[in-house]
């Protein structure tokens, strides 16, 4: 048996859960294996009402208006322990966050991260699922849709296109999305992304799966800054992917931007290297202790150039109304 062989997890050998519910349903599941913890999240997705908010948009931003909580779904990750190769701004998975919350909890250690494996991945959202059903998120039988959103980037895990076709396998999963920063880490994600989009459309050709490349800023150097990864593929290496992906699934890839005061989001280097017939564009503000939000009247100018340019647009507030927004937890620990 190869070492790689050994880290595939069959379902019988999970082992403790632990798991935390909000009143409005949204849950968190922390599974602990004898070789890391893994980590789910039920969630509100946004909907369609995030696409093209065109009059809503101002009231959005100055909280008149809300963006009513969509279907649920089930955010996981590619690597175990919650941690994650990359360091993006704020994100909750990035070595600076996990080190400032390792350092407040004295009984735990700073483990690194390790990427999970398709059979590990499957078993999982099997048992996420069942979860999400026992405590009445779903009905059984009720479908759902996933996506690759919490510990890990992708580009760190050399089994992404395996990690795309098991998904395609899970029971009641319709779609999942997927999301990179596309590092140039020796596993060309763009080129595991292509070759999982053909595994699943051979598996269940009704299942649908999407893409992202977390572009973040339109200038290399500010990338760079954002995520804490010196190499990136480049805007002509996702522009040449989205191609490719579109062609297989018939799905335009996101480009997507958080947004805070210090955005560099430039609408001609996004018309000069990528098409509104392969990507789509998905803005979604960020507030935290080390950011400042981007200026209202700024982000209404880039959203109504970018949709002058021909674009499709997704914007994503932080508060969807009633339901609250997403939970977020994602620093719960054994």
């Amino acid at each position: 048996m190869t070492p790689e062989q050994k880290t595939y997890l069959p379902v019988s050998q999970l082992a403790l859960e632990t798991f935390r519910q909000t009143p409005n349903h949204d849950l968190e599941l922390l599974i602990k294996t004898p070789t890391g913890t893994y980590q789910t999240a039920w969630e509100r997705a946004y909907g369609e009402p995030a696409l093209n908010p065109d009059s809503r948009l101002p009231g959005l931003l100055g909280g008149e208006d809300f963006m009513p909580p969509g279907k649920r779904k089930l955010l996981f990750g590619t690597h175990l322990n919650g941690r994650c190769p990359a360091d993006c701004l704020d994100c909750p998975f990035g070595s600076t966050t996990i080190r400032a919350i390792y350092a407040s909890e004295s009984d735990l250690h700073y483990t690194l991260a390790r990427p999970i494996t398709p059979a590990e991945l499957s078993a999982f959202l099997v048992r996420a699922k069942q979860i999400a059903v026992e405590r009445g998120i779903l009905k059984s039988g009720e479908t759902f849709s996933a996506g690759a959103l919490l510990s890990g980037d992708p580009g760190y895990n050399r089994h992404t296109a395996e990690l795309v076709a098991a998904v395609s396998r899970v029971p009641d999963c319709e779609a999942c999305r997927w999301s990179t920063i596309a590092p140039d880490t020796g596993h060309n994600v763009l080129a595991a992304f292509i070759k999982g989009a053909q595994l699943a459309r051979e598996i269940d050709p009704a299942h649908i799966s999407s893409f992202q490349a977390s572009l973040h800023s339109t200038d290399h150097e500010v990338r760079v800054r954002h995520t804490g990864v010196t190499r990136l593929l480049s805007m002509s290496d996702i522009a040449a992917a989205s191609q490719e992906i579109y062609q297989i699934t018939g799905r335009k890839l996101s480009l997507a931007f958080v947004l805070h005061a210090g955005s560099v989001i430039d609408h001609r280097v996004l018309k000069d290297n990528f098409s509104p017939d392969h990507n789509i564009i998905s803005l979604r503000p960020i507030y935290s202790a080390t950011t400042l939000p981007m200026n209202p009247d700024n982000t209404i100018k880039l959203y109504s150039q970018l949709r002058k340019d021909g674009w499709d647009v997704v914007y994503m507030p932080p508060n969807q109304g009633n339901g609250g927004p997403p939970i977020e937890l994602h620093n719960m620990r054994g």
